[in-house]
């Protein structure tokens, strides 16, 4: 009995482990197939441990939250200030990026918004 408890609680705790970057591995698939928005902006604030940024455009500023590993890992390369380019998607009224790269141009923020994905083929 206290060996085939020993093998469950083994067998359980190795499905725990393996589910969180099942679930990962899911939610970077999926981030594929969501309709995706893409702005270029100022980066006016970055929290790179809590995967936070947000990012003026124009008069707006969008306030975001990395969805995506590969998101999170590019906060770290950038400054205030600098030029980005955020492709995101919005779900249960939250801004979610999903991936983060620099932009090419001036200071001088523009706004540019462009939906892309299968939502915008409709």
């Amino acid at each position: 009995m206290k060996a085939f408890l020993r093998l469950f609680h083994v067998s359980l705790i190795t499905l725990i482990l393996a589910g969180a970057g099942v679930t990962e591995a899911i939610s970077e698939a999926l981030a594929e197939h969501v309709p995706r928005i893409t702005v270029i902006g100022e980066l006016v604030s970055v929290e790179a441990r809590a995967g936070t940024l947000a990012v003026k455009a124009g008069r707006k500023e969008l306030s975001l939250t990395a969805a995506t590993r590969a998101a999170k890992e590019a906060l770290e390369e950038f400054k205030l200030g600098e030029r980005v380019k955020v492709f995101y998607t919005e779900a249960d009224g939250n801004l979610l990026a999903l991936t983060v790269e620099g932009a090419k141009g001036g200071a001088k923020s523009k706004r540019m918004v462009k939906k892309t994905g299968p939502a915008a083929k409709q």
